[in-house]
């Protein structure tokens, strides 16, 4: 309860008995999205919604530099506290309009290109 109130009622804590399509529906109601998760980060970019990964593993920066959005990644294994936080706080205020253009953009030409290999390897 105390985020929330530091927060001034812009964070939300959901309950944790949410099954993963739930959440994804929650997630893509998100102004902006913060996860840690691979799949809760996916999730956010595949719905268009403004994420930031806060990484811990190499993978989470290829998915988002596959997606365009690599510069949305921070890396704590690397950084220090007060850099991950200041990271988060200069990615956060990035244009959303354009974030939400450039990341479904970005997906329909991956998802295309996925599909297109997939048929030139099957045959």
């Amino acid at each position: 309860k105390e985020l929330v109130d530091i927060a001034d009622n812009r964070l939300e804590i959901i309950p944790p008995d949410f099954d993963q399509s739930e959440i994804k529906w929650i997630i893509s109601h998100c102004d902006w999205f913060c996860g840690m998760r691979m799949h809760s980060t996916i999730a956010g970019l595949s719905t268009g919604v403004p994420t930031t990964a806060i990484a811990y593993s190499i993978k989470t920066q290829g998915v988002f530099e596959t997606c365009g959005q690599g510069d949305h990644v921070v890396d704590p294994r690397y950084l220090s506290t007060e850099d991950v936080v200041a990271g988060l706080f200069i990615i956060i205020p990035l244009n959303r309009d354009n974030f939400k253009h450039e990341t479904c953009m970005n997906l329909k030409t991956d998802i295309l290109k996925v599909r297109i290999n997939s048929h030139l390897i099957d045959g």
